[in-house]
């Protein structure tokens, strides 16, 4: 640092401090100052000559053999002593090293030492000057621990340390006896120049130098006043420092002492003012402060190049105050006060435990704002200017132990507990915990404009966009061990998040997630635990995550996302899953909650992040309650008696190449099972095959299906009187698009099916649907006790307004022919039982709707049956009620029970039939028995809805003539008329026989004898006058003798008898 001349004490322009030292004044002055120049002369010769008489080896080595016993040191001493008298008594020492074990520890290029003479006679030593001319001090720790300045011989004396003690004590103890006195010693200045002193602990890698020193001291006795000024290059940085004291209090062990210290190049002033006391413990107790004009700068310098930015509104002044107070226990900073641009804090800082051996200090200190910012503060200072922070720890093992710590902003807290590590990565077990982080208030109160929903949702969308070689959604954990956080609420771009809770362990890359559960806007709870074996990449991921969403609907206009269309409102929704694999393969065990249903699958997903590809999924949805789960989406469904109870369907699903396979379908539908396996084909048309096995299923009946059936006869009734009946048969198309859409080949099977009043026993479908055309292989099913089969096609046409054709083949055998007509009519049936032995029924048609369908209905059947019995008309009882006595009470309930209570039986039943354009005209229909017969002709007009059947029944063994009847009217609700033959066949009869049991009363009665003429045969019906028969529904006129011609007297008696005998003619209904 500086130049070193001949001169054995120069002056040093580079020592200075924050005052300048006064120089020395030149030796030359001195010796001009001698009391006579022949003195000086004769002083100077008499030095130079015992110089020269020295003899300079002897006594170099001897000083070197010395050293050497006493320290184990070796001393290389290239130079010569120098001694000089006048004017002030000096050595001189140069070219001096010294090493140990190989090492250099000290070297010396010259030492200077000035003694004042005449205080030598008084028994003073008073060293006016030593000068130190480049001294280097090289202390070594080599990689094995050992500590190169320390020898054998070293540590041997200080293992005798005390011995030397004791004897130091007893020769002052003699000294004292003698009445001797030690000499007295001072010192006024001790110069340094370009000195270094290098610490380097090669065990730990660690090296520190102080370069280019420079101190004088000044003292006006050993125990002061000192005054000490100075610098040095410490690991590049310059260092200034002055240092005052008053009188040392040496027998208290009392220091009053004045310490400044100045970095210029890194624009730092430090100052200490105070008391150390040394007696039995060391204290230290005064004001200490540091300082900087600018911090950013002053940062800058000492991190070593790197670039240092700091916010505009904390640059400038800095400055740190406080009471400084140390012991061997404890160090603190009390009444601290932090200045930090336009921020003022203060606060307190404690070190406790420093005379804890293995152990680092507990730390703890506390700090608040002390005043709040003016309205036109920056946003950063009015943020900042609410901060409090509170914290205690210490540092064990290369750890931050934080005991506890406290940050506070305004309504925002954050505390940390646990240790922190320092390293490349950063070991840690923390804790964190904290009641509100309102990210909102912060990034408004700092200014930050944060990024919009919209924003980050677009941002996401473009990521998610990108192919998958370029996007990276793992990361590298910045840390290691475990962290634990739990927040009861954070709240960001208006949203609360709520009951936070945390607790995960990294190590290497791996994260073993032990708790994660969060309550996220519109009430949304979410868990996750499990681990991810590899952060970076995303793998080795074995997951389990819950979720809860009260809303759906709310959830999903709050983060801006479109649902689809939906039966009824989703509401409530909660998933539950474990995941495993990685990015590339993904398996999964889920279950989707929603409307009461569980949705459950099991999978694995390929190419999670390119194209994701399911190949297989076993799959299971149950509900509660079926009839509650299928009004979801059909909300007229009631269902039925095996439609009822929960609800399971499992199966396995397999992707290929276009290709979908269902494998094991097992569902249970309340008390009906179904099962069996699909194949789907989806390349080209697709095209589904399968076999399905049904158990016992009833299907459900529509709701109110009697009041709209009721209605319907009605609105057909007067549809019919009307004349029109379009509304029956819709003339809509029928969209047949969807059997050109897919193939199908299915059979299924049903152990029974019931619809309404239908049963079907062991039924079976076998069809195929190929390019439009519905090939009904087999239909059938047992069916009221006999056997069932339909077969036939339904075939789309070329183009969409191209009509279908329908053909199909009915056969059944042996069906309960009582128990067809009430499902036929959907309704109970009383009238007509027996047994349906063969139906054979062959149909085609043609059309584009309904309607047309109907209008080309053509084909042709047969039905023929046994033991068939008809309700409502008993033939037996019409022969009784002919041959019968003549009482007339009897006769009538005779009558009148044929047409209630009473049955037909009838052996066989044929009819042949022929449908022409959905007209089914009845060639042939007999019923014949052993009491009577019934032939019916007529058609049914399918189009028109229409039925007109005439019917003609001959009672057997009885003289009554054939009777007719018909049904007319709509097919749901057809009239009946007829029977008035024997009405009239029976009012005749029995007319005649009261007539005359009446005229004999009548005679006994006025006196006249009872008629024997013998009675009157019964006659037929008299035709009209036009001589046709009576019109169908009237009654045939009762035939009477022909009177008397008016002019005769007719006698009173037989006109009192004749109006008795009309009145009761009127009251059985005669004219």
């Amino acid at each position: 640092m500086s130049e070193n001349t001949s001169n054995p004490t120069p002056h040093n322009e580079d020592i200075q401090g924050f005052d300048d030292p006064s120089p020395k004044f030149p030796k030359w002055v001195k010796w001009m100052g001698g009391t006579a120049l022949g003195l000086v002369l004769l002083a100077g010769g008499a030095g130079v000559i015992a110089t020269g008489m020295i003899d300079q080896e002897k006594y170099k080595s001897l000083i070197i053999e010395k050293v050497d016993e006493a320290t184990g040191y070796s001393v290389n001493w290239k130079g010569d002593i120098a001694i000089s008298l006048l004017p002030l008594p000096h050595v001189t020492v140069s070219e001096l090293t010294v090493s140990a074990n190989n090492q250099n520890i000290l070297s010396i290029k010259s030492a200077d030492v000035e003694v004042a003479l005449m205080p030598l006679l008084s028994k003073k030593i008073e060293i006016q000057d030593v000068t130190l001319e480049e001294p280097q001090i090289n202390l070594v720790t080599l990689k094995d621990g050992t500590q190169t300045w320390l020898t054998d011989k070293i540590g041997k004396a200080s293992s005798s340390k005390e011995e030397s003690g004791n004897s130091e004590s007893s020769q002052k103890a003699e000294e004292q006896a003698s009445g001797s006195t030690p000499m007295e010693i001072s010192l006024n200045i001790v110069e340094i120049t370009d000195g270094r002193f290098v610490w380097d602990d090669q065990s730990k890698g660690e090296k520190q130098a102080a370069e280019d020193l420079d101190i004088r001291l000044k003292a006006e006795s050993l125990t002061g006043p000192f005054e000490v000024n100075g610098g040095t290059l410490w690991n590049g940085h310059k260092i200034e420092a002055k240092i005052n004291t008053t009188e040392l209090d040496l027998q208290n062990g009392l220091y009053p002492v004045q310490i400044k210290i100045a970095l210029p190049q890194n624009n730092i002033q430090a100052e200490y003012s105070g008391t150390i006391t040394q007696k039995q413990d060391l204290k230290v107790e005064g004001d200490v402060s540091v300082e900087t004009s600018d911090i950013e700068s002053a940062l800058a310098s000492l991190s070593n190049g790197n670039t240092v930015s700091f916010p505009e509104e904390l640059a400038g002044k800095s400055r740190l105050s406080g009471k400084l107070n140390v012991s061997p226990k404890e160090l603190s900073l009390l009444g601290m006060q932090l200045e930090l641009g336009q921020l003022a804090y203060s606060g307190n800082l404690k070190l406790e435990g420093l005379d804890k051996e293995g152990s680092l200090p507990q730390v703890s200190f506390d700090i608040k704002s002390n005043a709040k910012a003016d309205a036109n503060a920056s946003s950063l200072i009015k943020f900042m200017d609410d901060l409090s922070v509170t914290a205690s720890g210490t540092m064990k093992d290369s750890f931050l132990v934080i005991n506890q710590s406290k940050l506070q902003v305004e309504s925002n807290d954050l505390s940390l507990k646990g240790n922190i590590g320092f390293g490349d990565k950063k070991q840690i077990d923390l804790t964190v915990t904290s009641q509100k982080i309102d990210i909102d208030q912060i990034t408004k109160k700092l200014g930050v404009a944060d990024a919009s929903p919209s924003e980050s949702s677009g941002g996401l969308s473009s990521a998610t966009g990108a192919n998958s070689s370029d996007k990276k959604l793992g990361m590298a954990l910045p840390f290691e061990g475990r962290l634990k956080a739990n927040v009861k609420q954070i709240i960001h771009q208006g949203k609360s998040y709520e009951d936070i809770a945390v607790d995960i362990n990294a190590k290497e890359q791996s994260l073993q997630v032990s708790k994660l559960e969060a309550k996220l806007p519109e009430n949304i709870v979410v868990k996750a635990s499990g681990s991810i074996g590899n952060t970076e990449n995303l793998s080795a991921i074995d997951m389990h995550v819950n979720a809860k969403i009260a809303d759906v609907e709310k959830t999903a206009l709050t983060y801006g996302v479109t649902l689809p269309e939906t039966p009824r409102k989703i509401g409530a929704a909660s998933i539950d899953g474990d995941f495993k694999g990685d990015m590339k393969a993904m398996s999964f065990n889920t279950t989707f909650g929603v409307w009461g249903f569980s949705f459950g699958g099991t999978g694995k997903v390929a190419s999670l992040l390119d194209n994701p590809v399911i190949n297989q999924l076993s799959f299971k949805v149950t509900h509660p309650n079926l009839v509650e789960a299928m009004q979801i989406v059909q909300p007229s469904f009631s269902g039925s008696s095996t439609l009822t109870g929960a609800m399971d369907v499992s199966g396995e699903i397999t992707w290929g190449d276009n290709q979908y396979l269902l494998k094991g379908l097992d569902a249970k539908l309340g008390k009906t099972t179904v099962a069996g396996d699909m194949d789907i084909a989806a390349s080209g048309k697709p095209s589904v095959t399968g076999d399905i096995k049904i158990g016992n299923l009833a299907l459900p009946t529509q709701e109110g299906s009697s009041k709209a059936s009721s209605s319907a006869s009605k609105a057909s009734s007067s549809q019919s009187n009307s004349g029109g009946s379009s509304a029956k048969w819709s003339r809509e198309a029928i969209d047949v698009s969807w059997m050109k859409n897919f193939n199908a080949d299915l059979k299924i099977s049903a152990q029974s099916l019931s619809y309404d009043l239908w049963n079907f026993q062991n039924a079976n479908l076998e069809f195929a649907l190929q390019d439009g055309a519905l090939n009904i292989a087999d239909m059938s099913a047992n069916l009221f006790g006999g056997r069932a089969n339909l077969s036939g096609q339904i075939k789309s046409g070329a183009g969409d307004r191209d009509p279908l054709s329908i053909m199909g083949k009915l056969n059944a055998e042996n069906v309960d022919a009582q128990r067809l007509v009430s499902a036929a009519t959907g309704k109970p049936n009383k009238v007509f039982s027996g047994i349906m032995s063969k139906v054979d029924v062959s149909v085609d048609a043609t059309g584009l709707s309904p309607a047309a369908l109907v209008q080309t209905l053509n084909g042709e059947g047969s039905v023929e049956g046994r033991d068939i019995v008809v309700q409502g008309v008993d033939a037996a009882q019409l022969a009784m009620a002919a041959k019968g006595s003549y009482k007339p009470m009897e006769r009538a309930g005779t009558l009148f029970g044929s047409f209630g209570e009473g049955k037909t039986e009838f052996s066989t039943f044929v009819s042949e039939f022929v449908i022409q354009n959905g007209v089914v005209n009845l060639t042939k229909t007999e019923m014949d028995g052993p009491k009577a017969k019934l032939i019916s002709t007529g058609n049914i007009n399918l189009p028109q809805w229409t039925i007109n059947l005439k019917n003609s029944m001959t009672v057997k063994e009885t003289d009554i003539p054939p009777f007719e009847f018909t049904i007319k009217g709509p097919l749901d609700n057809p009239a009946k008329a007829g029977g008035d033959v024997i009405e009239n066949y029976l009012r005749g009869k029995y007319e005649k026989k009261v007539n005359k049991l009446i005229e004999n009363q009548l005679n006994k009665f006025l006196g006249g004898g009872e008629d024997k003429t013998a009675p009157t045969q019964e006659s037929a019906p008299t035709p009209t006058q036009d001589g046709a028969q009576p019109v169908e529904g009237s009654a045939a006129p009762i035939t009477e003798k022909a009177s008397a011609p008016a002019q005769e007297k007719v006698n009173p008696k037989d006109a009192l008898k004749k109006d008795a005998l009309k009145a009761l003619g009127g009251l059985l209904g005669g004219q």
